[in-house]
């Protein structure tokens, strides 16, 4: 169990009728690791043969917030979740993130 496994996501009951529930680093991670792979699906579905080294801002920001968040693995993730749905823009993908992080596209 890595260091983020120790937290919990726990509950607190302010009354009766209304809890409050506090997120842990690891809901954090899935909230933006769901939103991430969401736009990078959505830039790829505008632009559906790629984007040439000039063009990749938008999904070099995607893989800058992932990088930020989680690091590689992060990264990772979402590059796997995002081949899934997309097979032949993976490639692209992987090579619109070079140089981010420790990515090697």
């Amino acid at each position: 169990m890595g260091f983020f496994g120790i937290f919990r996501k726990k509950t607190y009951a302010d009354n009766e009728d209304q809890t409050v529930s506090v997120p842990t680093p690891n809901d954090e991670k899935e909230n933006t690791l769901s939103a991430c792979v969401d736009r990078l699906l959505s830039l790829y579905q505008q632009k559906t043969t790629g984007f040439y080294e000039g063009e990749a801002g938008e999904v070099r920001k995607v893989g800058e917030e992932l990088n930020h968040a989680g690091g590689m693995e992060l990264m990772l993730q979402a590059y796997n979740a995002f081949a899934k749905r997309r097979p032949e823009c993976a490639r692209n993908l992987e090579s619109s993130w070079s140089g981010i992080g420790e990515w090697m596209g």
